[in-house]
């Protein structure tokens, strides 16, 4: 009897192949304008859930202690109804760049590294995601950090971005506009990596068709669970990340990431590095559902994939 080699076991792949970016110019900028819209919509029906997270997440002392809806109440007593949107012309302004930039570069680094002929690993799926999250935040960091000044003041300092950034720039000189940078990698990478790579993922799990009846609650459900994930697994870097920007213009007592760190341990404890999770989670969620669920029936609407 002759010696049979035996069959090389097949390599099982974790998720589908990677498709590769659209190479019309024409349908590139149609993924550019879903995501721009999606951000704006996401971001404008949340603003109200973003002031409050920042204002915690800073430790303003007017809000110590204060549940959400008394939080809300003084807010309202003391700005109006227009307390809840300041800062989200900011926000937006930041936010529509960030995500044209962050899905388009998502999808353009899954064909540059992940060919259609090689499998799709769940870690290279967050290598490239963490390669849009840095793509998009180098590119935006600017207006974050103005975003971020000027939607954590209270009573009013700022009259507008503008205003902002001529302060920043007499002030402090050009280099204001990225502290805190380095720290907000920290934070903004993996959590891009994990929301991009949580959502891919679970679409190769189980993803009906834009005709179905449960299309529209499957996405919703698909983005605020890899929006949940990518958020409870990186928030300590994010709220370090906005004690560090607020440096270069309140009087707090820590200058740097390290010495925030530090004060945040002292003082807090380790719970302090989740002040404002709760107030998170409801904005970031819907965040992350409404914006995958605008995306995906724009996608639908104007016929690209």
């Amino acid at each position: 009897m002759s010696y049979q080699q035996p069959a090389k076991p097949q390599h099982v792949h974790t998720v589908a192949f990677a498709q590769p970016i659209p190479t019309e110019r024409k349908t590139s900028v149609w993924h550019l304008f879903t995501s721009s819209v999606a951000a704006l919509a996401s971001r404008t029906l949340t603003s109200p859930l973003e002031r409050l997270k920042l204002l915690r997440q800073v430790g303003r002392p007017e809000f110590a202690g204060l549940s959400m809806l008394d939080s809300w109440s003084r807010i309202l007593r003391l700005e109006g109804a227009r307390g809840f949107f300041i800062g989200n012309g900011a926000n937006v302004i930041r936010a529509v760049p960030f995500s044209a930039i962050e899905f388009h570069s998502f999808v353009f680094f899954k064909d540059l590294i992940l060919p259609p002929d090689s499998p799709r690993h769940k870690a290279s799926l967050l290598y490239c995601g963490a390669l849009a999250g840095i793509t998009a935040s180098v590119l935006t960091y600017p207006l974050d950090f103005i975003r971020t000044v000027l939607t954590v003041q209270t009573p009013h300092k700022y009259r507008g971005m503008r205003d902002v950034a001529r302060r920043l720039y007499v002030k402090k000189g050009p280099l204001a506009f990225y502290r805190g940078m380095f720290t907000s990698l920290l934070g903004i990478v993996p959590y891009i990596g994990l929301k991009m790579t949580a959502y891919d993922v679970l679409k190769r799990y189980y993803y009906p068709s834009y005709t179905d009846s449960s299309f529209q609650l499957v996405t919703l459900a698909y983005g605020a669970l890899a929006g949940t994930i990518a958020t409870t697994l990186t928030y300590p870097t994010d709220l370090i990340r906005r004690k560090v920007q607020v440096v270069a213009v309140e009087p707090v007592p820590y200058h740097n990431l390290r010495t925030a760190v530090k004060h945040t341990w002292r003082s807090e404890g380790f719970s302090g590095f989740f002040k404002g999770l709760v107030p998170c989670y409801l904005k970031v969620v819907p965040v992350a559902a409404i914006g995958f669920l605008v995306n995906e029936n724009l996608k639908d609407l104007l016929q690209i994939k």
